[in-house]
């Protein structure tokens, strides 16, 4: 923050009993009734003929011959310890299909946060209103 001088707060996230073993079963089990009601969605594979594809759907298409791309969902793609590329979406759905018997669940329990913090849904502001305003010199 010194470096780039912007400064934001940072906010602790903690529970209580933090500690205890079941706190982390907790705060994923918060997900559910959000799952549930279909109140929180996770992005599908587009497959054709069985397969993963890179391929527009309509709806995509559509967005994008409107101009509003931003709308078309990227995946955000890492690679692990061992180099191996992922997807961070694949994982969490890997981990949200087999919930409670997964062997990690570290991606529900990072997810469970989103109801710790103040979040605010995404504004769409039109580039003229953040234009500066433009003076001729001598007028």
């Amino acid at each position: 923050m010194q470096q780039m001088g912007y400064h934001f707060p940072i906010h602790e996230l903690n529970w209580p009993r933090e500690a205890d073993e079941r706190s982390k079963l907790d705060r994923i089990q918060r997900l559910e009734p959000d799952f549930r009601d279909g109140k929180l969605y996770l992005p599908m594979v587009h497959l054709i003929d069985g397969k993963p594809s890179r391929e527009l759907t309509k709806l995509q298409q559509q967005c994008k011959d409107e101009g509003r791309s931003f709308q078309i969902m990227q995946p955000t793609i890492r690679r692990d310890e061992n180099d191996n590329v992922y997807r961070l979406h694949g994982r969490l759905i890997d981990e949200y299909l087999v919930y409670p018997f997964a062997p990690h669940d570290d991606g529900l329990d990072c997810a469970s946060r989103w109801y710790d913090l103040e979040m605010n849904p995404p504004e769409v502001i039109d580039d003229v209103y953040i234009e500066p305003e433009v003076f001729v010199d001598g007028a």
